[in-house]
């Protein structure tokens, strides 16, 4: 395999104010970069590179090609991703690595990372893997291919109380889950909601999260 294209995953530390670890996934490197690290670094190695086909002039970051805009954010933006083998869709959040200069943005990336890779929740986004280069840092997430749950409230003017009753239970159920675990998500809205193809309520954006901890589910969590 090409040196300029081995993935980097995510390796969760098990106490909150811990560095979460970024290793490259191949048997030849013993090297691990913490997050701090990579973010301010200048010189990495073995990290992926955005490479364009010389053909299409496609853009691709690891197994993935890069399509179009989804939206953007304080931080960078998320673009539509299409996996090369399987032609999966995927949602890939792009975050500039120039404007994560303050160390609470930092945090809070970190803590949203740590938490996504420990939720299993049919209505908490999935992530599957963190993928950095020299600028920036990509997070490959389950696509939701109907947007926010504020787009869809405006467009419909009023939900019926069938439709209303099945995004409550789901919200209430992702809550739940992720109370007995100890995270609070302190954000909940519409715009932080959002639907997939079978209108499926997925909750998003973990940035002003927080964990406390309790005796009852710290073994669940960080075991």
């Amino acid at each position: 395999m090409n040196n300029n294209y081995i993935p980097l995953i995510t390796n969760i530390s098990l106490q909150l104010n811990k560095e979460i670890n970024i290793k490259p996934n191949n048997n030849n490197s013993p090297n691990l970069y913490s997050l701090n690290k990579y973010i301010n670094s200048n010189n990495l190695n073995n990290s992926y590179k955005i490479k364009k086909n010389s053909l299409n002039l496609e853009e691709t970051i690891g197994n993935f090609i890069l399509g179009k805009s989804l939206g953007k954010g304080t931080f960078g933006k998320v673009k539509i991703g299409t996996h090369k083998i399987t032609g999966e869709k995927v949602a890939i959040k792009i975050l500039l690595k120039e404007k994560l200069i303050d160390n609470i943005d930092k945090t809070r990336m970190m803590r949203e990372i740590k938490i996504l890779k420990n939720t299993f929740h049919f209505n908490i986004i999935k992530i599957y893997e963190v993928i950095e280069t020299e600028t920036s840092i990509y997070l490959i997430m389950e696509l939701s291919e109907k947007g926010e749950l504020f787009n869809y409230i405006i467009q419909n003017k009023r939900l019926n109380e069938l439709e209303s009753l099945k995004f409550f239970h789901q919200i209430i159920d992702a809550v739940d889950y992720m109370h007995k675990l100890g995270i609070c998500h302190r954000d909940l809205k519409p715009e932080n909601m959002l639907l997939d193809f079978q209108n499926n309520l997925k909750i998003i954006d973990f940035g002003l999260s927080n964990l406390y901890i309790h005796i009852f589910h710290y073994y669940h969590f960080y075991h």
